[in-house]
């Protein structure tokens, strides 16, 4: 069974930063993403086979192309849970949401690499997750240590993870709540981060700092028909 999709995004960007200098920029970005997913049934599970190709183009001083892999894992797939190797976003992105789902997604520490992780399902929508990610710093084995937990119900989700950067010895950790009320969905995040240099440091960049140690992010999201939503996002950090 394969199944093949992908889509293409395209953005204008205006960015002003105001003060004395009052600098600003324009910029175009466009993407092309293709998905291929293959599954075949094993006597261990459902075996499966992802890969997520990325063609990306920004307008800039001199324009820049790439190409590159952001996903590609192999899966073996059981009613009691699931086995990941490969590239992949992390746990820690991942398992239990990424951000706002608006055009501002938020900093919640997001992270792209290898990964061996094992995901336990049991009864009623509960799930958990530990895994073992690639530092992607230097040539010696650095890693990631992450593991959480998520409610999934028909009233919404609730779920925690936390994990822990070996190279520079330091943590974080998140926590989700989300409610539905029909068409209308709300939800919000809570982060922790012990240090700005971790891989789970939260607003690094932003704003021209090094990260805050707390940050909240809120967001809502209203279905307007069963193929149109709106969503908006805010972020607070403590730095």
């Amino acid at each position: 069974c394969v199944k093949i999709g992908g889509d293409v995004r395209y953005e204008a960007r205006y960015q002003d930063y105001g003060g004395a200098t009052q600098n600003h920029s324009y910029r175009s970005f466009s993407r092309f993403q293709l998905n291929v997913d293959a599954r075949n049934e094993t006597e261990w599970g459902t075996l499966r086979g992802y890969a997520e190709g990325r063609w990306d183009w920004l307008s800039a001083a001199a324009n820049t192309d790439s190409a590159y892999l952001n996903q590609g894992f192999i899966e073996l797939i059981n009613p009691g849970g699931t086995i990941r190797l490969g590239k992949s976003d992390t746990p820690y992105a991942r398992f239990i949401g990424y951000g706002s789902g608006a055009v501002f997604d938020g900093s919640y520490g997001f992270n792209n690499a290898a990964e061996v992780s094992y995901t336990f399902v049991g009864g009623n929508g509960f799930s958990g997750i530990i895994a073992v990610v690639d530092r992607r710093a230097s040539d010696d084995f650095d890693f990631g240590i992450e593991g959480g937990l998520r409610l999934n119900q028909a009233w919404g989700s609730v779920g925690a993870i936390a994990g822990y950067d070996t190279l520079v010895e330091e943590w974080g950790a998140k926590a989700l709540a989300h409610a539905n009320f029909g068409a209308i969905s709300v939800g919000a995040n809570f982060f922790y981060s012990s240090a700005p240099n971790s891989i789970y440091s939260i607003g690094s960049g932003i704003f021209g700092d090094t990260g805050s140690e707390f940050s909240v992010l809120a967001y809502a999201r209203a279905k307007v028909s069963d193929t149109l939503a709106v969503g908006i996002g805010a972020q607070w950090f403590d730095d």
